[in-house]
């Protein structure tokens, strides 16, 4: 994970959902994984609040608890997310706010997705993870062999894996963020393999309870992943070594023709995202992020960037 500098840059520059999404959906896990399915649902459901596909955890979190301890589990699963989705949608009810929030949580991204081709989206992943791509073979394999070797509790981490990864192909890939749910089960998919591989390399001795990790070699490894990575990650991102330049001029040519919207982020009269962040403003328009997303949904409903009330239904969604 520490190949994509976004991870601990980006949020320094404002709130950021995905962020939110990936920690509660990794606490929804390792709830899930200790047997303790309400809590887990209730962070499965904070995840997928937080940012929509954070729903990928609800679904593993669900399928965890039934595997590991049946149905009960999995109902309690459910309660506990039910619990959370209750709270925070009569919460906005009260505040009468419940339309903006269905708009904005479900309408606009589902009908304002910016158009794609697959090499376009396949060359933004690759564009995003920049050398640390070298390590998507490894995790696949890592997702299968997992999968395959403990099937009962190893295949959350194929199916996660493959669903953020469809997540990332065919639904929503706008921009490095997008793809912190996959970079995180990327990472796991390679810790399997490397377990796979020690495992292989080990005597029966080894494999005897009574063995035990040596805390100093996985510090010394993690010390030694850390200073290449993080590196090879800044230098990717700062310079413009040439699978880079290379990987731009597909990206480019694979974009697809479409009529731009009738309106452009830089029409917006808002401070940036990390100024409202950092001075902890108070935006006075509906629009404030002013994503490209935020953009076309604004050119579809022919509503306006300066929009100061934000508690209505859009009057016509025009999707030409």
């Amino acid at each position: 994970m520490l190949a994509v500098p976004e991870l601990f840059t980006l949020p320094f520059q404002g709130v950021r959902a995905q962020f939110y999404a990936l920690f509660f959906g990794a606490c929804a896990l390792a709830l899930a994984l200790r047997d303790r399915p309400f809590v887990a649902g209730a962070a499965a459901a904070l995840s997928a609040g937080s940012w929509q596909s954070g729903a990928v955890f609800a679904l593993l979190v669900v399928g965890i608890a039934y595997r590991r301890t049946g149905a009960k589990s999995a109902l309690r699963s459910v309660a506990g997310g039910g619990v959370v989705t209750a709270a925070v949608v009569l919460a906005f009810a009260a505040a009468g706010a419940l339309a903006p929030m269905v708009v904005q949580t479900i309408l606009a991204p589902l009908l304002a997705g910016s158009p794609y081709t697959l090499a376009e989206r396949v060359s933004s992943v690759l564009l995003v993870f920049g050398y640390g791509s070298l390590l998507l073979p490894v995790a696949l394999y890592g997702w299968v062999s997992g999968a395959v070797r403990d099937p009962g509790e190893r295949w959350w981490i194929l199916v996660g894996g493959l669903l953020f990864g469809f997540q990332v192909l065919f639904v929503d890939m706008d921009g490095s963020t997008d793809a912190l749910q996959l970079l995180a089960f990327v990472a796991l998919g390679v810790a399997t393999a490397v377990e796979s591989a020690i495992e292989r390399r080990s005597t029966p001795a080894d494999r005897g309870e009574t063995a035990r990790p040596d805390g100093r070699r996985i510090a010394l490894a993690a010390i030694v992943v850390a200073g290449l990575f993080v590196p090879m990650g800044l230098a990717w991102n700062a310079g413009s070594p040439p699978p880079r330049a290379t990987l731009e001029r597909v990206q480019a040519e694979a974009e697809p023709d479409a009529e731009p919207p009738s309106v452009t982020p830089d029409d917006a009269d808002v401070p940036s995202m990390q100024t409202i962040y950092w001075e902890q403003l108070e935006p006075e328009t509906c629009h404030y992020r002013v994503s490209w997303n935020e953009v076309r949904w604004v050119s579809m409903t022919d509503d306006r960037l300066d929009r100061r009330h934000c508690d209505a239904w859009p009057e016509r969604i025009d999707r030409r």
